[in-house]
């Protein structure tokens, strides 16, 4: 849950620039672009709201290589734990990782994405309950006759439905899944509701009513940024401005004075939108003002599908920067694991003198349940603990191993690394001999433990002896 947030929020503050750079530039591109164009960046834009996970460029790759380990450090304190100040530190860490003060911020966002979504459902529910109680279909001929006509011209095979609705105060298309059409209780003129169909069946054409509820999706996703509310006007105003100018495709003056009038009446009694599932004239004074003036202009635009283009790739990489911001706090963390990681290992090897091979099955198991049992993992304590043997530890009183010599860390996976080094073992008068060892590290419930030692039963130096 903690990544997913993450991961909004890095969505949300970038598609926050891209759609605030575009509202910025939309009067411009008005002038110049089809509304079509225009509107299809918006749902672009909106895609990029819903989809928070983006590509992850790297853009200053840095290959990452094992860590060398200076042989020539301190040595640790010998006895069967790590020293205090290291075992402290990492209780510390634990307590406060194991904190989740995530867990505040998610309730919030999770209570207000239901809460919307709440809303939503059950004015929609509401909506279609009042839908179906008070519509009667239209049993009009020539209104039939009208629709039918307009499906044959824009290629509709899909069954809708024509009805009339007392609840409404101005035409709605409603239904994702079984479309409808719905008219107001008025006396429409049969040219002015010729317009009307046409509008809402170009909606149905176009997939609007999935369209919005995408966007509806990405301010559910989005509700505690501002700016989600405005791409969701700015596309609903888009969308009937679009829609429009595909019912006015080759329209002249004239018809256009006449279509405009025509919503200006449809629209006299501020109809509002009763639910996100359904379509609507009417989107507040200015989206009117806005749309009368994009009816009226009958110049030709050009299509923009370069502009599309630099919206998409902005969408695609807007988070590629937020991400390589991250990289020095990624680095640092890695760096914080890989010194928890070296405290682990020479933990560890400050125990292994004080494991006796020598002794008894069940003492040896005892010893080995005391010594290591902070420092690996359950599974192989467990398998050490059946086979004493198998364990590294003292196996003669003289010489015995007493720390481990870390000469290299790689990482081998997610919350994995591969340690190599030596095993030192000294007598009375210094270092004896040093073996090669191999420890795999891995991260379980917040804690570094070791999953995997191999010894190299071959000293690599010569035994030597402190002058």
């Amino acid at each position: 849950m903690r990544a997913f947030l993450t991961t909004l929020l890095q969505c949300s503050l970038s598609m926050t620039l891209v759609t605030l750079a575009y509202a910025a530039v939309l009067p411009l591109l008005s002038k110049r672009y089809a509304a079509k164009w225009r509107y299809l960046i918006w749902l672009v834009i909106a895609v990029g709201w819903v989809i928070p996970f983006r590509p992850q460029f790297d853009l200053f790759p840095v290959q990452e290589t094992p860590i060398p380990v200076n042989p020539g450090l301190p040595a640790p304190r010998s006895g069967g734990s790590p020293p205090p100040a290291v075992t402290a530190a990492g209780e510390a860490v634990n307590a406060l990782t194991a904190v989740p003060f995530w867990w505040a911020p998610a309730a919030i966002w999770a209570a207000g994405a239901a809460g919307i979504l709440l809303y939503h459902t059950l004015r929609h529910i509401r909506f279609m309950s009042m839908v179906r109680r008070w519509s009667e279909p239209v049993t009009d001929l020539e209104s039939l006759r009208i629709l039918d006509g307009l499906k044959s011209e824009l290629k509709i095979q899909v069954p809708i439905k024509l009805s009339v609705c007392q609840s409404i105060t101005s035409p709605v298309l409603v239904g994702l899944f079984r479309p409808a059409i719905l008219l107001p209780p008025i006396r429409i003129p049969k040219e002015k509701l010729s317009l009307i169909l046409k509008h809402e069946l170009v909606h149905f054409k176009r997939h609007d009513l999935w369209y919005k509820t995408l966007v509806l999706a990405a301010s559910i996703l989005h509700w505690f940024n501002p700016v989600i509310y405005l791409m969701a006007r700015s596309t609903a105003a888009q969308c009937e401005i679009s829609c429009d100018a595909l019912v006015l495709d080759g329209a002249d003056s004239q018809q256009r004075r006449q279509y405009g009038e025509m919503i200006l009446d449809v629209v006299r009694n501020n109809a509002k939108l009763t639910t996100a599932f359904s379509t609507g004239f009417y989107g507040g004074k200015q989206s009117m003002k806005n749309r009368i003036s994009a009816i009226m202009d009958s110049k030709k635009k050009k299509a923009g599908l370069m502009v599309l283009c630099v919206v998409l790739v902005a969408v695609i990489t807007a988070g590629a920067a937020l991400a390589a911001n991250q990289k020095p706090s990624d680095s640092s963390a890695s760096e914080s694991d890989k010194q928890e990681v070296v405290s682990l290992v020479e933990g560890f090897g400050g125990a292994l003198k004080m494991v006796s091979l020598t002794a008894p099955t069940e003492i040896a198991a005892k010893s080995i349940e005391e010594q290591y049992a902070q420092y690996v993992t359950p599974e192989l304590l467990a398998a050490w603990k059946a086979d004493p043997q198998s364990a590294p530890g003292r196996r003669v009183s003289s010489p015995w191993p007493d720390r481990i010599e870390i000469t290299e860390i790689t990482p081998s996976g997610k919350g994995e690394y591969t340690v190599s080094g030596k095993i030192v073992e000294v007598i009375n008068t210094g270092v004896f001999a040093k073996y090669p060892v191999t420890l795999q590290v891995t991260k379980q419930d917040n804690r570094w433990l070791i999953s995997g030692v191999t010894v190299q039963e071959e000293s690599t130096t010569e035994s030597t002896v402190s002058e």
